[in-house]
């Protein structure tokens, strides 16, 4: 249990949790993912993995903020996402 992150925004009355090494929130680990894919770099899970102590309980919004970086380097921007997200609880 816990609160849960999806899209940046942190639920706290949430009866269910999110089971994830870092804050688990869907929207933005794919958001991050299709970042990386078009950039040709390797996934999210090789450049934060979780085996590594650091991204424990992590905000999103740090590999948001990687994958931008990554992006900006490479003179790339951002011209769309469309992000659905179906949940069941």
């Amino acid at each position: 249990n816990g609160p849960v992150t999806i899209g940046g925004v942190a639920f706290d009355d949430f009866e269910l949790g999110i089971v994830a090494h870092s804050d688990g929130d869907v929207v933005y680990h794919s958001v991050v993912d299709a970042i990386f894919g078009a950039l040709t770099l390797p996934d999210i899970g090789q450049f934060f993995p979780d085996t590594d102590p650091r991204w424990k309980g992590a905000p999103s919004g740090v590999f948001m903020a990687e994958a931008w970086r990554q992006m900006d380097a490479r003179g790339y921007r951002i011209g769309n996402i469309d992000v659905t997200l179906i949940a069941q609880a």
